[in-house]
This record gives C-alpha cells, sequence and structure tokens, in this order.
C-alpha cells in the first residue's frame, strides 16, 4: 500500500548513518571529499549524456530530466539535473522500495544486480504521470551499496487527454497511468510484457515514450556500473564512507546556513489565477518560524482543497519544488542533495490545495506549486537580507506555461509533445546587483534549453510567424528581471492538430519583485482561426505582424481573433491557424528610480523595454530618436515621483483601514474559500 504523506515528508530527511558508514568515513584521508565528489559528478554527467543523446522527446533533450546517485537507504548524494525538483522525489520511491521490498522479510520482490525498477505513481513520492523514473540498484560483490535514478518528463501518459496533465480531471482516474515502484526488467534488460504494458498505455505516442524509456534505464544503467567499479577498485565500505562523508557534509553546512538567518518569523502570500477549467483565485499562505537551526513552516490560511480540476497537490509535492531555490541560492557551493530538509518541518493542513485528498487528481501540480517557489523567492530574501548570503539573493524567475501539441506530425508518426522554446525561455529574476537573464529557462530548471525555430519545425508541424523577446514582460526595478518570450505558431503541412497551454498568470502575478521591484507583465492566450497567412505569404506582403502589438492592433491578418487566458484546454487548431505563446519576465529587484539611466536607453535599443516604461516607470527624460539621455532633467523628474509617492502615501493604520474593506469579486472567490481567511465552504467528494 502507498505510504501516508507524513511518511513521505520525513523520508525526506536523511536517514541515520549505519555501522558501515561510520566505519567507512574512518577512511577517507583529508581531501578525499572533494576529489571524489568530482569523480561522481563525472559519472553523472557522462550517464546525463546518454540519457539526452538516446532520448528523443523535446524534454528529454531541453533539460527537464535528472540522473543520479543515492546511498543504500535512498538518500541523495549528488546529481545532475535540468529540473532540481527532480533530485527531491526519487528519494521517496527508494525508501518506499527499501521499506517494502528489502526489509519486509515477507516481501517476494527480490532486489538484486541487473534489476530495474520504474515509477510514476504520485501517491508513492513521484510529481505527476509524465515526470517518470527508471530506478537501478547498484551492487558490489553481491551487496547493495547504493541507487542510480534516471527521470525525466515524458509529454505523455494515456489521460483523458493528450500530455497527461488533464485540466479537466475530477479524480486521479482521469490521469491516465500510474505505476508504483514496479520492477520492469532483470539482467540489465527491459522485459517485453512490461515495456508493452507501458506502451499500450501511452499509445499516442508510444513510439517517443518507449524509446524515452530506454533512454531512462540506459542512463541510469552506465550511472551503476560506474559506481560500481569504483566500489571494486576502493571497496565497499569506502563507497559508503564517501556516500556518508557527502551526506553529512550537506547536512552540517545546512545546519550553518539556517542558524546563519536572524531567528524571527517571516510571512509571505502568493496568489494563483485559475484552478484548471475556469479561472478562480487560490492563495498560498506561509508563515515560516527560524530558531536556531531549525525552520517552521506552516501553510494554514492557503485555499482549501477543490474539485474544478488538477491544480492540487499532495505535501511532498508542495516541499520537493522548494529545492529549487534552497539549491540554487542557499546550498549552491555544493554537491547537489538536499540534507536541509533535515532541519525543516512542515505544516501543511489536511483538505487544502497542497494536501489534497488521495483521490484527488494532481497532474498540474508543478503548475499549482510554482506559487510555493514564488513565495520562496520572497520568503527566503528577507531571512538572507541579514546574512552572509545576502549576495545569492535572487527575485523570482518568470512563471510561464507550457503548450503541447498532439495529432499526426508531418511524417504521419503520432506526437504528443510540449513545446521547449516556450516552456524553456522565461526571463530570470534580477538580483542584488544585476539584471536577471533574458529568456532564461524554465522555472524549475536553471540549466534548460529552448529549441530554436528550425528544430521544431524539422519535428513538429508548425511553422513560425515570429519569435521573439517580449517587450516589456520584465520586472522592472533597479536591477530588472530578464526577459520573457513571445512566439506566434502556424499550423502546417497536416489537416489539424490538438493543442493545450496549461498555466497561470492571465490576470495576476504569482512572481512579485524585491525591495521595490516590479512583478513583471501577465499574459494573455491569443489565437487566430481561419487565416489568410498562406495567401499573405505567396505574395509576399509587407504587413505580416512580427509582434503582439502588431498582430492585435492593426489585424493585418483575417481571421476570427480569440483573446482568452493563456490556459487553454485541448483543443483543434487547423492548418493556418495561429497560435500565441507568450512567456513570463522574472521580477525586478529594487526601486525603478535607481536604475542607472544608460541602462534604461540600452533595454530601449534592445527593445526590452517601450517608450511608454521608460518615461513611466523609470522616469526617463531623454531624446526619442537618437535616445539621448538628459540627465539633469531626468534627476529631476525622479526627485517629482519621489515627491508624489509621499503626497499619496497613508499611515500605515489608515492604509490597513481601507485595504481591508476591499474584497475580489464573487466569481473570483469561487474555489477561494471563505473572505478573508479562506476556509472550506463545502464538502469535496471524489468518485
Amino acid at each position: 500500500m502507498h505510504p501516508d504523506f507524513d511518511t513521505l515528508l520525513n523520508w525526506l530527511r536523511v536517514e541515520p548513518a549505519t555501522p558501515d558508514e561510520t566505519e567507512g568515513m574512518k577512511r577517507l584521508e583529508p581531501g578525499d571529499l572533494e576529489i571524489y565528489s568530482e569523480k561522481l559528478t563525472q559519472f553523472i554527467s557522462e550517464a546525463y549524456v546518454i540519457l539526452q543523446r538516446i532520448g528523443i522527446g523535446m524534454m528529454i533533450r531541453s533539460g527537464d530530466s535528472a540522473i543520479g546517485i543515492y546511498t543504500a537507504r535512498g538518500d541523495l548524494i549528488t546529481c545532475s539535473t535540468g529540473v532540481i525538483m527532480h533530485a527531491v522525489w526519487p528519494q521517496l520511491v527508494i525508501k518506499w522500495m527499501v521499506n517494502n521490498y528489502i526489509d519486509n522479510q515477507k516481501s517476494n520482490v527480490n532486489v538484486k544486480e541487473g534489476d530495474i525498477f520504474y515509477a510514476n505513481e504520485p501517491l508513492y513520492g513521484a510529481i505527476h504521470g509524465p515526470d517518470q523514473s527508471a530506478y537501478v540498484p547498484i551492487f558490489n560483490d553481491g551487496e547493495l551499496i547504493g541507487w542510480a535514478m534516471a527521470a525525466v518528463h515524458t509529454a505523455e501518459a494515456g489521460a483523458i487527454t493528450p500530455g497527461g496533465m488533464p485540466l479537466a480531471s475530477r479524480n486521479r482516474f482521469y490521469e491516465g497511468m500510474k505505476l508504483p515502484p514496479i520492477k520492469i526488467g532483470e539482467n540489465f534488460a527491459i522485459r517485453d510484457d512490461m515495456m508493452e504494458l507501458i506502451s499500450n498505455y501511452m499509445s499516442r505516442a508510444s513510439r517517443e515514450a518507449i524509446n524515452d524509456l530506454k533512454a531512462r534505464v540506459a542512463g541510469a544503467t552506465r550511472l551503476a556500473n560506474r559506481v560500481s567499479q569504483f566500489a571494486r577498485e576502493k571497496s565497499n565500505l569506502y563507497v559508503k564512507g564517501l556516500f556518508r562523508g557527502l551526506v553529512s557534509l550537506g547536512e552540517e553546512a545546512s545546519r550553518k546556513r539556517i542558524e546563519g538567518f536572524n531567528d524571527g518569523i517571516y510571512r509571505v502570500v502568493t496568489f494563483l489565477d485559475h484552478v484548471g477549467m475556469e479561472e478562480g483565485l487560490l492563495r498560498c499562505s506561509i508563515t515560516a518560524n527560524k530558531k536556531g537551526n531549525t525552520i517552521e513552516f506552516d501553510f494554514s490560511g492557503s485555499s482549501p482543497e477543490h474539485d474544478r480540476g488538477s491544480y492540487l497537490a499532495f505535501p511532498h509535492h508542495t516541499v520537493a519544488v522548494t529545492a529549487i531555490y534552497i539549491i540554487e541560492h542557499i546550498l549552491n557551493d555544493l554537491p547537489l542533495g538536499v540534507p536541509f530538509y533535515t532541519f525543516t518541518k512542515w505544516n501543511i493542513p489536511k483538505g487544502t490545495i497542497f494536501n489534497a485528498d488521495p483521490m484527488a487528481p494532481t497532474s498540474r501540480s508543478p503548475s499549482l506549486c510554482a506559487i510555493v517557489l514564488n513565495a520562496a523567492y520572497q520568503l527566503f530574501a528577507k531571512m538572507m537580507f541579514d546574512s552572509e548570503l545576502r549576495p545569492q539573493i535572487c527575485a523570482a524567475t518568470g512563471c510561464g506555461s507550457s503548450m503541447n501539441i498532439s495529432g499526426l506530425s508531418q511524417y504521419g508518426v503520432r506526437i504528443s509533445d510540449l513545446l521547449s522554446y516556450p516552456f524553456n525561455t522565461e526571463g530570470m529574476g534580477a538580483r542584488v546587483d544585476m539584471d536577471g537573464v533574458d529568456s532564461n529557462s524554465f522555472v524549475y530548471s536553471p540549466t534548460s534549453r529552448g529549441y530554436d525555430a528550425e528544430e521544431t519545425e524539422a519535428e513538429m508541424p508548425i511553422l513560425h510567424l515570429y519569435q521573439r523577446h517580449r517587450k516589456d514582460s520584465c520586472g522592472f526595478g533597479k536591477f530588472r528581471g530578464g526577459t520573457g518570450t513571445e512566439s506566434a505558431y502556424i499550423i502546417h503541412h497536416v489537416p489539424e492538430v490538438a493543442m493545450f497551454s496549461g498555466g497561470r498568470e492571465t490576470h495576476i502575478r504569482p512572481v512579485q519583485g524585491l525591495f521595490g521591484g516590479y512583478p513583471g507583465a501577465v499574459k494573455l492566450g491569443v489565437e487566430v482561426h481561419g487565416t489568410n497567412i498562406w495567401e499573405k505569404m505567396k505574395k509576399k506582403d509587407k504587413d505580416i505582424p512580427a509582434n503582439i502589438f502588431e498582430l492585435l492592433e492593426k489585424h493585418t491578418i483575417k481571421g476570427d481573433y480569440k483573446i482568452t487566458h493563456n490556459t487553454r484546454e485541448y483543443h483543434r487548431v487547423k492548418n493556418g491557424d495561429i497560435i500565441i505563446h507568450m512567456n513570463a519576465g522574472g521580477a525586478g529587484y529594487g526601486d525603478p528610480l535607481f536604475r542607472d539611466p544608460d541602462m534604461v536607453m540600452e533595454d530601449l535599443r534592445k527593445e526590452i523595454i517601450s517608450d511608454w516604461t521608460a518615461a513611466n516607470i523609470f522616469k526617463m527624460v531623454y531624446d526619442p530618436v537618437t535616445l539621448t539621455v538628459d540627465y539633469e532633467e531626468t534627476e529631476k523628474e525622479r526627485e517629482k515621483e519621489r515627491a508624489d509617492r509621499k503626497k499619496r502615501a497613508l499611515p500605515y493604520d489608515a492604509f490597513e483601514r481601507d485595504w481591508l474593506k476591499k474584497r475580489p469579486s464573487e466569481e473570483a472567490l469561487t474555489v477561494f474559500g471563505t473572505w478573508p481567511d479562506g476556509k472550506q465552504t463545502r464538502e469535496i467528494v471524489r468518485i
């Protein structure tokens, strides 16, 4: 049976050292941790390359993946990853197998050398159906000394709609294949019957699904063999000691860094404006109580569980996303492990959107939990501001949305895949001393890659009308966030396909700026159906739009224009239809009035911002033709704005009195719970 959620959260903590691990640590010489941690990094880097070169799905090749080494008891030692979250949750799957297949004397599942296990069931620790993982136990001289893992997002899971993340889910049974940890191979070979089972579940795109399964297994197998060879050279006891030494190093660093934050209570609230099939306001509320070397996170006040779609999560989903900030900005100089969680406690009340019923649909949990990550950027910025880690503070990376194409490709092959360019080109948040990187990455993957137009067109039945940085999408500030992107796709070569876009942020941004920085722009869902684009291209018309402003303001392309929320359930789009995908910019840092005027002009030259923004946000005075700054007049305008701010300001008591009278519309509160405390208003029944 699947573990309860409390057990899964406890498994995020580091397991106690075994006698062998303690003895093995005594064999480590000075410098061994540095030398051999790099050796392990080389092992996983090789395995990661194998994973990417064998895989054919866009996500496996663009970075939504991970390769990791774990101890025999399931603790993460180190990992090579695109999506850092993929380093965390496999611990839970391994620890379930250890408890149920190895420690359980009644189990008839023998774990032996050459076995291959597979899982994607959220109730056993995974995130959602598309995030599937292969596990190969690492043996030497007949002894289990660790685990090798390869995880990848596959854009199909056999759900009621293509892509494995149906917005319309009413319960877990809408969401396709969900495998608990199961043995799919022996003697380093996948069994034919298990491959047939998985292929049948994901028959919308079985070629891609099976190929990527084999890529996972190949990567994990190579990694297991490398570590086994290392153990033959150094001994099992030495390898166990090395593993424990690296884990202990992470524990000690985590403890010291938490101790370096000021004790206190830190609060943050973020919001989401979509629940799956409809618009609606959801709240993430976190109170963090930091004391000594422990942080307690309390999610009381978050919105209650709803029955309007799959924007729901289990507690381990909620916690796992915080690793992205923790590893990038707090433990960034250590091997990629997560001993930080040994020093944390989590109160995520049952019946909230972050602790849903086990029968609830959670296929869009990563989309929901992005607001938890957004909250982490704000929460830890407050903790770290008066600490030695202040230079690591970063505003939130853009939190965009995905776009999936499903149907027959121009080659007659069934496909169901995410487009990686719009997914992996969100703007990075601004830092304490620099701008964020433009079109940087996926919010969960700092190293992800967006395909270029030619690669995408060679594989998918689409033609790019344009692909560019999205003007004014970044969060403004003393240092601005990186800009997001916008793309326009024309359905090409085929009569029709199905598409969906899953995300958030059409009305409000869950991403907030830091210390006076702006959050950046929201984004729309825009489509033009029944166009005359092929006719215009054939005539080589010069008025074909090159950005969203030209498309919507000039209407030079004929057709049925639809403007919606950027989250769109699967629907058919036909040859010649135009689909717009907007991505998100990162949040800003600091007051925009402190931005260097020359940096503002450079953004204007690059079309990162508009003239309106330069004049109204940054209060610039300049020649609009030559972009020559009048520094004296600019400073006068900025001083005037500071004076106007003081005139507009209210004493806090007066502000709070007026603010508490406000409330969202009833339409926005359909799933929020009671206003303002977010209590459940009705019972949710899953059948």
